[in-house]
């Protein structure tokens, strides 16, 4: 047992992390929590990841040069993360039986990507999905500044 904790510093030694350190810090911290407190206390933490809620993706993708040719693709409500492109830059998409495809920026000019999955229908039915959320909100917003 630890008694002077002068020169631990967690995540710099993992074996003495996962086999010494947690397991003696552990019981000073269930003690004064609940199990649902602790669930609780664990959502609020990764709800401020860039990633919680996120549905992901692997894909093949044979668009982008500067990418590997897997990848994965997660889609939340701010946006697709990959190269972060955040809802209100995405001008088109549309899906088949074995692709994504998404144009981001303007269709002209926007940066086309190409994504061999079979889960196509999946990620255009959830980008759908969120596009049809914000631009609801932003109509409810609009009226309740007008109104």
């Amino acid at each position: 047992m630890r008694k002077l904790w002068v020169n631990a510093s967690p995540g710099r030694d993992r074996n003495a992390d996962l086999i010494f350190h947690f397991y003696q810090e552990l019981p000073k911290y269930i003690r004064v929590v609940t199990q649902e407190e602790a669930k609780i206390a664990a959502l609020n933490l990764i709800a401020r990841w860039p990633t919680f809620g996120s549905a992901f993706f692997e894909v093949k993708q044979s668009s982008d040069v500067r990418l590997p040719e897997y990848v994965i693709v997660a889609i939340n409500k701010h946006g697709d993360i990959l190269i972060t492109h955040p809802f209100t830059r995405i001008s088109n998409w549309s899906s088949g039986n074995t692709y994504f495809h998404m144009t981001a920026g303007s269709l002209v000019r926007g940066e086309k990507l190409l994504f061999e999955t079979p889960l196509g229908y999946k990620m255009d039915d959830l980008l759908s999905s969120y596009i049809s959320l914000l631009v609801s909100n932003m109509g409810r917003r609009k009226s309740m500044i007008m109104g």
